[in-house]
């Protein structure tokens, strides 16, 4: 015991939210940067820069390593939600879950499917065009016929705008939104007289 009396220090919980969030925050910054290269730099010809294939790799392994970031930390912000906010946390927490689950697979197959889409499309361009990465597609390019449904670009661009853009920003809207939700809320301090001076 000492002059300020016996009190209880609170204990620290391992901030694992904290530690999925940088995680999480460092793959999609590299995600990011490797996407835009590939953007304008990719090409499905048999010839490519060394560079461009291993952007093409690192682009490939962060997504899957962001699939399973993004998924530990929406459980995690979802089980924090469930001690912070009961019922209610609950129901949001398995929602945001699930809907995450869904963009991971559609982020996972818009991806794939764009390599072999451009892979279709370049096949079929003709006149050997000097073309380069996704944002140049010759306009020779009439369809391709994949699986009985037409491949254009305009649908090729579709699927590009969905991968590099609208995903991703469902994916950090509902991070954030998981985060602010699942803090703990700050109590309000009790509003104090001041002392009579004498």
């Amino acid at each position: 015991m000492n002059e300020l009396g016996d009190f209880a220090v609170p204990q620290r919980e391992f901030p694992l939210a904290g530690v999925l969030l940088v995680t999480l925050g460092t793959l999609f910054a590299v995600l990011a940067g490797t996407g835009v290269w590939l953007l304008f730099e990719y090409q499905p010809a048999g010839e490519r820069s060394w560079a461009v294939d291993a952007a093409h790799e690192v682009h490939h392994i962060s997504g899957l390593l962001f699939m399973v970031a993004l998924a530990a930390t929406l459980a995690v912000l979802a089980w924090r939600a469930r001690a912070r906010r009961g019922s209610l946390g609950t129901a949001v927490g398995v929602m945001a879950f699930v809907l995450g689950a869904f963009v991971l697979v559609l982020a996972n197959r818009s991806g794939r499917l764009l390599a072999w889409n451009q892979l279709a499309l370049w096949a079929v361009s003709l006149g050997g065009s000097e073309a380069r990465g996704v944002v140049d597609i010759p306009a020779t390019v009439r369809f391709v016929i994949v699986d009985g449904n037409e491949l254009t670009p305009r649908t090729f661009s579709a699927v590009t705008v969905l991968h590099a853009a609208v995903l991703p920003l469902v994916a950090v809207a509902m991070v954030v939104g998981m985060t602010v939700f699942s803090r703990r809320r700050r109590e309000r301090a009790p509003d104090l007289e001041p002392l009579p001076v004498s």
